[in-house]
């Protein structure tokens, strides 16, 4: 099946846009809270050192920005 797409340019209105991503701000806040939850709990339960935790942290940051367009090209070639 081949599908052409029109010229025209569509725009999709700012309210529309707001409205997609104002929910990943309840998200993204949960996420901080827990990253900083695990990181004081590391600390001072664990007794990890701090720099080692932010090595940690930074491993896994450089690992989703390898990996998640890596899925996602994965996820947009799949029937």
């Amino acid at each position: 099946m081949n599908l052409t797409l029109n010229q025209q340019q569509v725009r999709v209105p700012w309210r529309t846009v707001f409205a997609y991503g104002a929910p990943t701000v309840g998200a993204g806040y949960m996420y901080l809270l827990v990253g900083l939850y695990v990181m004081k709990f590391s600390t001072d339960v664990l007794l990890i050192a701090p720099a080692v935790m932010g090595v940690i942290f930074s491993i896994s940051r450089v690992w989703d920005a390898i990996s998640d367009p890596l899925v996602g090209y994965l996820s947009d070639r799949t029937v």
